[in-house]
């Protein structure tokens, strides 16, 4: 970074009139003061350059330089010095000319600079409170926006909870009737166990009692052996009611048979459908618990979005405070501006063509004035 000073020197009388090029005229009797201007130039690699400016050893800033040398009447087209043919010319000048001239002298020129820069600084706040109106507009837009995403999202999530809700009601439900259906299909498969074990019970109960009365149809013909015609008429008769006592006895086991066989594949197809209900059960109960987790999950993203609509409504809050503030500053220099203007009316109500020449004089000050 490589750096310049540069330093000017001017002389100051006691009744604050100075000059910039030490050729006015002052009289013995004035204590001259002396007063330096040093600026600083800093120029970087990058190839920029920064200035500070120093009053008497004192830092200070552009506009306050500006302002002192003003103070002073020194300007860069200041009329401090009258060279030749600066006479001929002012005599030459048209009335507005010499107006702006004296105006010059006088102190108004940077007064009218001052209501110039005001104009200027108020067209910049207009033009931002136009930039500010529409991002509030937009801001608003986007506002509204949220806020309707806001109710849909509320409502997905009211549905989505009722369709939740309604869903495990269902396999709370279908797991009840599958609990009933088990406990009824379990009931019936008692009472078939029940029926087949008293079944089995008269069957051998007919088997004791064929096997009695083989028992006695033996000793009926041992008997009928030994007896005559008439006693083996008797025993024969006996013999054939026995016979088709034991028929219906063999008829009646071959139905408690065919019962029980029926019976054993009730039982079979019974408990395969148990099994199958069982199974659906175990299915539903996985159904239920990954609908649990998918609830879980849900909630988690609700809660996300929520902070999500949450961190927005706070970005647009401070936007929109952003903008209020705004709003007052540009409010204030409004007021101030007005001000301004009032008293550059006060200062001047004599001067009917003041507001014209100060235009002219602003428009030419400003080509001519330095950067």
């Amino acid at each position: 970074m490589r750096s310049a000073t540069a330093t000017v020197t001017a002389m100051e009388n006691g009744n604050g009139d100075g000059n910039g090029n030490g050729n006015g005229h002052h009289s013995p009797e004035p204590k001259l003061n002396e007063w330096s201007v040093t600026r600083k130039l800093r120029v970087t690699q990058q190839g920029t350059y920064t200035s500070n400016y120093y009053i008497n050893g004192e830092p200070c800033t552009l506009t306050d330089l500006h302002e002192q040398l003003h103070r002073l009447h020194i300007y860069p087209e200041g009329y401090n010095v009258v060279l030749q043919g600066d006479v001929t010319s002012i005599i030459s000048m048209n009335p507005r000319e010499r107006r702006e001239i004296i105006d010059e002298l006088a102190g108004v020129g940077a007064f009218d600079r001052k209501i110039h820069q005001a104009k200027d600084k108020l067209d910049a706040v207009k033009e931002h409170e136009e930039k500010f109106r529409i991002v509030e507009k937009e801001l608003i837009v986007q506002r509204d926006r949220l806020a309707q995403d806001r109710l849909k999202a509320e409502k997905y999530q009211r549905l989505r909870q009722e369709l939740q809700d309604k869903s495990q009601w269902e396999s709370v439900l279908v797991w009840r009737m599958q609990q009933q259906q088990r406990d009824r299909i379990t009931a019936g498969i008692n009472q078939d166990i029940a029926a087949i074990t008293q079944i089995n019970q008269e069957l051998d109960t007919l088997n004791v009692q064929i096997v009695q009365s083989t028992t006695i149809l033996d000793e009926l013909n041992r008997r009928v052996k030994a007896l005559g015609e008439e006693e083996q008429l008797a025993l024969q008769s006996t013999l054939a009611t026995r016979e088709a006592e034991l028929r219906a006895f063999q008829r009646q086991a071959q139905d408690l048979d065919w019962t029980a066989q029926e019976t054993t594949t009730q039982i079979d197809r019974t408990n395969r459908e148990l099994h199958d209900h069982q199974q659906q059960i175990s299915q539903f109960a996985t159904t239920r618990q990954q609908a649990q987790l998918e609830l879980g999950a849900r909630q988690a993203e609700c809660k996300a979005a929520q902070e999500r609509l949450d961190r927005s409504r706070a970005d647009a809050d401070a936007i929109a405070s952003a903008s209020d503030e705004s709003v007052q500053e540009q409010a204030a220099l409004r007021q101030k501006s007005r001000l301004c203007c009032d008293r550059s009316s006060q200062s001047a109500p004599n001067r009917p063509d003041c507001r014209s020449d100060r235009a002219s004089f602003s428009r030419t000050s400003s080509r001519s004035r330095p950067a």
